[in-house]
């Protein structure tokens, strides 16, 4: 009878530590229809900005080979 009490112990904190990891897996729950057209709104508003210049591969910041590390 001890021996059932001892596995007991292993077997409940497993039920728990699943029954956890299913409650925080959980999906969230959906968007309402104003919330989505905001998400939707600010990605698009940020798809429209311009990116920044590109520079040259001659102006970008490498460093140097003969220059030691720090």
């Amino acid at each position: 009878m001890s021996a059932l009490m001892w596995w007991l112990i292993p077997l409940g904190a497993t039920f728990l530590a699943v029954g956890y990891a299913m409650y925080r897996g959980r999906p969230e729950r959906p968007m309402e229809g104003q919330e989505g057209m905001q998400t939707l709104r600010a990605f698009q508003e940020a798809m429209n900005r311009p990116m920044p210049p590109a520079l040259p591969i001659d102006e970008q910041d490498y460093p140097d080979a003969d220059e030691p590390r720090r």
